[in-house]
């Protein structure tokens, strides 16, 4: 295979995007009698590229523990009907398929109602190539209907490191990128692909990606989920976890939802789904060695190792021109480092909340615009007052530690625009940063399938900027699994208290050495706990099951908790990156307070 991605879906919001992803590449191959998604979105309205050769697309996994999963149940079925059928010549009666799969596949129990999938399978066999349905085994045991995780990460955690199936399931090759898909706040797939990822890592020296889909605000357990993954995340040694977490947020897209032009149809899910579509399908044409590279070098995995290793964000913008001369190098670089929008029939901007009070959106976009300008004009003093005013506006732009900008072209001649924009997007970031970034620009000609289904685009992989969901879902996790009831609010504001402390000073390592002694002071005058509570240990559900037993040990689970240290190692580094800058702001009672 040309494409050097893998690229696994876990749990209900992973295996759905996984399979969306997939329809992104090749429509056709998408296996029939799925619930409805939004392909006509994904192909029609953002006009995705789509390779010709099937050896140009990705490797595609999907796994659950939930047999609620409609997706992922179909594909196991549609799999399993596929073997048996392709076990003989003979045209196999429905009944005898059904009594085969039956008493054969271990976990797929058909039905006679599933006659019409059959029908399916036989006319689109080729469709069952395209997206794997793997499972989760306890020994020999598939777990295809242990009913998921119920919200608890830990659970699928213990069940996915100690499996026997998974890992030897997926492809081993030694190029390109591993992709797992999953969401932030629920149980099966952030849990399982913590693991997953993790032992994936050891045995291969594939670059090891995470897209981390956040939950909605008001969705208080899955933001506290969230939380609870950045502080293990965080925490964790980086031999210890996989490579870069890409973060990709419901919250943003529901504010895009209700002021856009979108399908009174689409909702927050469709609308992250077609984002994190275009980006994965960005991504793979520049891990391809059908792409050209126009100045620079292809991207190199161990680029991101290196320079993307923890948290990480996309911005993402494309146009509709096409190969004809309508291009502007500055007009998608602006649009892909701006707040997520919907314009023009397209998904842009950064996928994640940049700012804490969404009102002032528009004027971050604005000041990030007329900051790129003024850079292109050599304009110093408006540099200065535009770069001061976003830095006070939010703390994401000037957390910035490296960026990957990647545009996808289909004119040659559109490269020199480019190339000649290069300059101008190193000093914008130098001025909100200070100088403390590093930035690789590059530019990639894609050939067009289809004069219709082309369209320019830039990709702008941006490493160490924290959102505000970071911030907001791991103390929300602290709080209400450490921290002492009742000194939940001292908590919160003897922290802020910290981080405004930390605001007015420059970044060095003795800073970073007090700031973590500080954050232990704080934990110990607020009672914080050795290790977080788990009281769904003792009623875990599955947990009761014979073949889970081993797996599911309360031993087992307690070592995979998160402890006080991990805590403290957790809100030291959210403190130092979210906060620290280089020039002092005004005293403020709020460490984000937007000054006039």
């Amino acid at each position: 295979m040309s494409n050097q991605l893998s690229i696994l879906g876990f749990g209900q919001c992973g295996s759905k995007i996984a399979v969306e992803v997939s329809a992104s590449f090749s429509p056709v191959d998408m296996l029939s009698g799925l619930p409805s998604f939004s392909i006509r979105v994904l192909y029609e309205k953002f006009g995705k590229r789509v390779p010709a050769d099937p050896g140009q697309h990705p490797a595609f996994y999907i796994a659950d523990l939930n047999a609620s999963n409609d997706v992922y149940v179909h594909y196991s079925k549609a799999q399993a009907i596929g073997r048996v059928l392709g076990q003989t010549e003979k045209t196999i009666p429905d009944k005898e398929v059904i009594s085969r799969v039956n008493k054969n596949v271990p976990g797929v129990t058909l039905e006679p109602a599933d006659a019409n999938l059959i029908e399916t399978v036989r006319r689109q066999r080729a469709a069952l190539r395209m997206v794997q349905a793997l499972y989760f085994a306890a020994g020999n045991e598939p777990l295809l209907t242990v009913g998921g995780a119920g919200g608890i990460q830990y659970l699928s955690e213990a069940i996915a490191d100690q499996d026997t199936n998974l890992l030897a399931s997926i492809d081993k090759r030694q190029n390109g990128a591993l992709i797992g898909i999953f969401a932030l706040g629920g149980g099966t797939g952030s849990g399982s692909l913590y693991a997953l990822l993790r032992n994936y890592k050891r045995i291969t020296p594939r670059y090891t990606v995470g897209i981390g889909i956040l939950p909605y605000d008001f969705n208080i357990p899955q933001i506290q989920n969230a939380g609870r993954y950045f502080v293990k995340f965080l925490a964790a040694e980086i031999d210890d976890r996989f490579n870069t977490l890409f973060l990709f947020s419901n919250e943003v897209a529901r504010v895009v939802l209700g002021s856009s032009d979108l399908d009174g149809g689409d909702n927050p899910l469709q609308i992250i789904n077609a984002y994190v579509s275009s980006f994965i399908h960005d991504f793979s044409l520049i891990n391809d060695q059908l792409t050209e590279t126009l100045f620079g070098k292809l991207f190199d995995p161990m680029d991101g190792k290196r320079y993307l290793s923890g948290l990480a964000n996309a911005g993402y913008a494309s146009d509709s021109y096409g190969s004809d001369s309508r291009f502007s190098a500055m007009d998608l670089f602006v649009r892909a480092m701006s707040s997520m929008s919907h314009t023009g029939g397209r998904i842009n901007g950064i996928a994640v909340r940049i700012t804490r009070d969404m009102r002032h959106r528009a004027e971050c976009d604005s000041l990030f615009a007329k900051l790129v300008e003024s850079v292109r004009h050599e304009d110093s003093r408006e540099v200065e007052q535009y770069a001061t005013r976003l830095r006070a506006l939010t703390p994401f732009y000037r957390t910035v530690k490296f960026v990957h900008i990647f545009y996808l072209i289909c004119n040659r001649d559109f490269s020199l625009e480019t190339f000649g924009f290069q300059d101008t997007i190193v000093k914008t970031f130098g001025a909100v940063v200070g100088g403390q970034v590093s930035v690789d620009v590059n530019c990639y000609l894609v050939s067009a399938s289809s004069a219709a289904n082309e369209n320019n685009s830039v990709l702008v992989l941006i490493g160490g900027a924290f959102s505000f969901e970071v911030y907001d879902s791991a103390l929300q996790f602290v709080e209400n699994s450490f921290i002492e009831s009742g000194k939940e609010a001292e908590f919160g504001e003897e922290f802020n208290k910290l981080l405004i402390w930390v605001r007015e000073r420059q970044y060095s390592v003795s800073t970073e050495t007090e700031v973590g002694k500080r954050v232990a002071a704080l934990l110990d005058r607020c009672g914080c706990g050795d290790i977080e509570r788990a009281d769904e240990l003792g009623s875990v559900e599955i947990g009761h099951r014979r073949d889970l037993k081993r797996v599911l040990d309360n031993g087992k689970l307690e070592n995979l908790l998160i402890d006080r240290n991990a805590v403290a190692k957790a809100l030291t580094q959210i403190a130092c990156q979210f906060t620290l800058v280089t020039s002092r702001p005004k005293p403020t009672t709020d460490p984000f307070e937007v000054s006039d």
